[in-house]
């Protein structure tokens, strides 16, 4: 459903602004608004998400037009459109159509429908996976011995005391955070990534 919808994204957006997204479950993927791009890294992050597509097409239900900013596919089997919109500019008749395809989309689809205000984008969230995300390109071979070393040290530990253990096993350029970025570490994905940051080792 994803991919067959997923295949419509550009049909009906030229002249529209872009703002193109990397992401490892999709690839590159094009939205419209920062915080359509700030909600893409939560849906890439998500462990429950197994696909999703942006801009996936434009449909129509009793008369009305609606062009929903994603649709997501979820592990368990679960299907849902989303739309992300600004807290600001809702009005009598935005609420009708969004209740309306609400029922639109389960009735068309058997899908779910949700609206995602963009102040429910959690901003430091969003900037930690940014962050992870320039350490996917440590090559496989350096990924393995970065494991080989992480065994030695505690389970529990802060991020800063695993770096400069890394540092001087292995010398500049490897770090840690490309664990964390695999989800080979746990830590709290809502407070800012530094050094001080607690780290717990999951199961590798």
């Amino acid at each position: 459903m994803v991919s067959k919808m997923g295949d419509k994204k550009y049909s009906y957006c030229s002249g529209k602004s872009r703002i193109d997204v990397p992401c490892r479950k999709v690839g590159r993927v094009w939205v419209q608004t920062p915080s359509e791009a700030a909600f893409v890294l939560t849906l890439d992050n998500d462990p429950e998400v197994k696909t999703f597509a942006t801009q996936p097409g434009s449909f129509k239900y009793k008369g009305k037009q609606f062009q929903p900013d994603f649709l997501v596919e979820y592990y368990d089997g679960r299907y849902k459109f989303i739309e992300v919109h600004s807290r600001n500019y809702q009005n009598d008749k935005f609420k009708e159509r969004t209740a309306l395809f609400e029922k639109g989309f389960y009735e068309l689809f058997g899908a779910e429908f949700s609206l995602v205000f963009n102040d429910e984008i959690d901003l430091t969230y969003v900037r930690n996976i940014e962050h992870l995300f320039q350490y996917r390109r440590i090559t496989e071979t350096d990924i393995n011995k970065i494991i080989r070393l992480a065994w030695f040290l505690p389970e529990k530990l802060i991020l800063g005391e695993a770096e400069q253990y890394l540092k001087e096993q292995m010398g500049s350029g490897f770090s840690i955070r490309a664990l964390m970025w695999l989800r080979l570490y746990d830590f709290d994905w809502y407070k800012k990534i530094d050094e001080h940051t607690q780290i717990t080792r999951a199961v590798m």
